[in-house]
């Protein structure tokens, strides 16, 4: 056998061996969430690796929540989102981005972000007087116009929702997210966990898909207003 021959032999098996060696290591970092996942020591932009260290950010998802503008997360994403304003029952207006298929990580689902418009007039960024589409939340939904759309582009992030396609158990919560400061029951199957430290709220429905909140921890108070508020709409109590 020529020496040129043997070395491409070694060079095989050496092929071979590495392809055995990564397939290894993957299997080992497959976690129960969702199926076959990959833990968050191997991977990043997993929603339970939060950083609140500065209480006018938090960082989660490669994205500064409190900071970044939509058009710096759309273009994190590559994804283009659905852009409307919606309006509640007491005439007050908020204008929210919707991406229904994100991968920020490894985990599928959806995500939203509101955009900060304290003290700008959102009357003009769409055709009110037309009746919009109602939403189960008791709120309004209107297509944005041009004007608006521009606005909102560059326009911060102070509240950012992730939907998990995966089902959350209590207990993958827990080892994921540690235990919250505290809990607030909202129904038979539907309990809040609040995370102020990290700016993060999360909705556990044993019956339905979990929902996370993160803003930055100096508008935590203002979250927790907002999303018990819209349960409550949402269930039609008072």
């Amino acid at each position: 056998m020529s020496l040129g021959m043997s070395k491409k032999i070694f060079l095989f098996f050496l092929v071979i061996l590495g392809a055995i060696w990564l397939w290894v290591a993957l299997e080992e970092d497959k976690g129960p969430v969702g199926g076959d996942i990959i833990e968050s020591r191997a991977m990043e932009d997993l929603p339970w690796q939060i950083d609140a260290s500065d209480i006018a950010i938090t960082r989660v998802f490669s994205t500064q929540v409190g900071r970044d503008t939509l058009s710096m997360l759309v273009k994190r994403l590559q994804k283009v989102p659905e852009i409307a304003l919606f309006e509640g029952k007491a005439g007050d207006r908020l204008i929210e981005a919707y991406f229904p298929r994100v991968a920020p990580g490894v985990l599928q689902g959806a995500m939203a972000a509101e955009m900060d418009m304290q003290g700008v007039d959102l009357s003009g960024f769409a055709r009110l007087e037309k009746k919009g589409k109602p939403m189960p939340s008791g709120r309004w939904k209107f297509t944005l116009s041009k004007t608006g759309i521009m606005k909102a582009n560059t326009s911060r992030i102070w509240k950012l929702v992730y939907f998990p396609q995966a089902d959350y158990s209590a207990e993958q919560l827990v080892r994921f997210f540690g235990e919250p400061q505290y809990k607030k029951p909202f129904n038979e199957s539907v309990v809040n966990w609040y995370y102020p430290e990290k700016g993060l709220l999360i909705t556990h429905d044993r019956e339905g898909r979990e929902s996370f909140y993160y803003v930055a921890q100096a508008e935590y108070e203002k979250l927790t207003r907002g999303v018990e508020k819209e349960m409550t709409e949402m269930s039609g109590q008072q």
